[in-house]
């Protein structure tokens, strides 16, 4: 019965660091910070840590989902950005009087601000846009994003 005992625990044990090796990397947090002005959204608050799925892969987001991503500061220094998936892989995306449209259809997180016209653009494999409010550090200032540069997907973002 001893040994019984002892097996059962071991295997609870092996369960539990299987677990945590799995899926405590995907339990990540990320915050805005007060100085970032790319997404102009009711209910974002800053220094407020919204969950963060580091395991999101670009075949695995859609159209909508709230991302982190890596941009250039200068210098070398990196910054997070923070943006809506506009498009993924194959999709059909440009701008068409003053919107960003793809497949068609205009994107609800373009913003405000009338763009200059661009496109059309076939997002290629393993890039995703990504669109924000005023379109400093997004898809419409750089490009498709590539996979090297996504940090995750946020998960109650609003």
């Amino acid at each position: 019965m001893d040994v019984l005992k002892q097996l059962l625990t071991y295997a609870f044990l092996l369960a539990l660091v299987w677990a945590g090796i799995t899926y405590l990397p995907r339990l990540s947090r990320v915050q805005l910070s007060v100085d970032y002005s790319e997404i102009n959204v009711p209910g974002v608050e800053e220094y407020k840590s919204y969950s963060l799925d580091r395991a999101a892969t670009i075949p695995m987001l859609r159209h909508g989902d709230a991302v982190c991503y890596r941009i250039a500061k200068g210098d070398d220094a990196m910054a997070n950005g923070f943006g809506y998936v506009a498009g993924v892989p194959g999709d059909l995306v440009q701008i068409t009087k003053g919107k960003v449209v793809v497949n068609g259809e205009v994107n609800r997180f373009s913003g405000d601000t009338l763009l200059a016209e661009v496109g059309p653009l076939i997002i290629p494999e393993n890039h995703v846009y990504v669109v924000t409010t005023h379109h400093n550090t997004d898809s419409v200032a750089r490009g498709p994003l590539p996979a090297a540069a996504l940090r995750g997907r946020v998960g109650d973002f609003p």
